[in-house]
C-alpha cells in the first residue's frame, strides 16, 4: 500500500510540469484580424500623357526616277547604316552600263589597231618611206582612239553610278517612322515631271503619258488616271505655295505687276501678274479693282525700300501704299497724249 501511494505521488509530481507547460502554451496564444488583399486602382491615381520624339529625322529618296519594285521594311522597323531600304526597277541603267562596258572594250581594240598602224607608219617615216602628212594622220588617229578610251571610261563610271542609284541605303542607324511609298509606285522625279508637263507646258494628260514613256524608253508607263491623281495631290499644296510667293515679292528690292483682260465663262475677268527677273506669280480675279489688290495682299505688305514697276497704274499712288513707284515711259506718254 505504501508502495502504491509512493508510485502515485511520483506520477503526480512528474505530471505537474507537463500541465504547467500546457497552460503556458495556452496563455501565449493571440487572436489576430486579417484582410484579404485584392488588387484595385486607387482613387487618387494620376495619369500623365506624352509622346516620344526622335532626336532628329530625315526623309530618304532615290537619286533617280523609276518604279519602286521592292521595299525591305515596314513602319517601326529598326535599320542599320548601309542597309538596303528599297530598290527601284533599274533596267534602263543596267542596260546602259552593259552598252558602255562594250563600248570601252571596243575603244581598246580600236586603240590597239591605231597604235599598231602608227608604229608601222612611224618606222617607214623614219627611213623616208612615208610622207609627213600620212605620218601625222596616223599619229592623230592613235591619239584620238586613246582619248576615246578616256571618254568611254567616264561614261562607264557614270552609268555604274546611276545603277547604284537603284538602291536606297540607310545613311545611319535608326527607325523607320513612316513608309511614304508603296511598291510599284513612281518616284518624285517622275511625279514632278508629269506635273510640270501638264501645268507648265499645258500638255494634255494623254500626251504626258506618251512623253514620259518615250523619255524612259518605254520602261515607265503611267496611266492618265495617275496623272489626274497627281494633279489633285499637287493642288493641296497650291495654297501654301501661293502664300509663300505673296510673301516673297515684298522682300525684293524691285518687282513689277500688271493686269491683263481674259474671258471666263463669256465674262470679262483679269489675269494679274507679279514678277521679278526669276519669279512670276499669276493670279486670276473676276474684277479689276482695289478689293482684288487688297485680297492679293502684296502691295499692302511692300515696304518703302522696295521699288514697284508698272505701266502708269494710277492706283499705285494710293496713300495706303509706301513703296517707290517706277513707271513705263511708253504707257505714260500714251496716257499724256490722250
Amino acid at each position: 500500500m505504501k508502495r502504491l501511494i509512493l508510485t502515485f505521488i511520483l506520477i503526480l509530481i512528474i505530471s505537474l510540469p507537463l500541465i504547467s507547460c500546457a497552460k503556458k502554451e495556452l496563455a501565449e496564444l493571440r487572436f489576430v484580424e486579417y484582410t484579404k488583399i485584392v488588387p484595385e486602382i486607387p482613387e487618387n491615381k494620376k495619369e500623365f500623357f506624352g509622346y516620344i520624339k526622335a532626336g532628329g529625322d530625315m526623309e530618304l529618296s532615290f537619286e533617280t526616277a523609276g518604279t519602286i519594285k521592292k521595299i525591305n521594311f515596314t513602319d517601326g522597323d529598326a535599320v542599320r547604316k548601309g542597309q538596303v531600304i528599297a530598290e527601284i526597277d533599274n533596267k534602263i541603267f543596267e542596260l546602259e552600263e552593259k552598252e558602255n562596258r562594250s563600248a570601252l572594250a571596243d575603244a581598246y581594240v580600236q586603240y590597239e589597231n591605231a597604235k599598231s598602224y602608227y608604229e608601222r607608219i612611224d618606222k617607214l617615216h623614219k627611213v623616208g618611206g612615208i610622207s609627213d602628212n600620212d605620218w601625222d594622220k596616223a599619229k592623230t588617229e592613235m591619239q584620238s582612239r586613246e582619248h576615246q578610251i578616256a571618254i568611254s571610261k567616264e561614261q562607264l563610271e557614270a552609268s555604274r553610278k546611276r545603277v547604284s542609284y537603284g538602291k536606297l541605303y540607310a545613311p545611319d542607324n535608326g527607325i523607320i517612322l513612316k513608309k511614304l511609298k508603296e511598291e510599284n509606285q513612281y518616284g518624285t522625279t517622275v511625279q514632278s515631271l508629269a506635273v510640270c508637263l501638264t501645268n507648265e507646258i499645258y500638255t494634255p494628260f494623254n500626251k504626258t503619258v506618251k512623253l514620259i514613256s518615250g523619255i524612259t524608253y518605254g520602261e515607265i508607263n503611267i496611266s492618265e488616271g495617275y496623272v489626274a491623281k497627281l494633279q489633285k495631290r499637287a493642288y493641296k499644296y497650291l495654297e501654301q505655295f501661293t502664300n509663300d510667293l505673296k510673301k516673297y515679292f515684298p522682300k525684293q528690292s524691285v518687282y513689277g505687276w500688271d493686269d491683263g483682260v481674259i474671258m471666263v465663262n463669256k465674262k470679262q475677268s483679269i489675269l494679274r501678274v507679279y514678277c521679278t527677273e526669276k519669279v512670276v506669280l499669276t493670279l486670276a480675279h473676276t474684277n479689276k479693282n482695289e478689293a482684288s489688290l487688297d485680297e492679293d495682299n502684296i502691295l499692302l505688305k511692300t515696304p518703302r525700300t522696295t521699288i514697284v514697276m508698272h505701266d502708269h497704274i494710277i492706283h499705285n499712288y494710293n496713300e495706303k501704299y509706301s513703296f517707290e513707284n517706277v513707271e513705263c515711259l511708253i504707257h505714260l506718254i500714251r496716257r499724256i497724249r490722250k
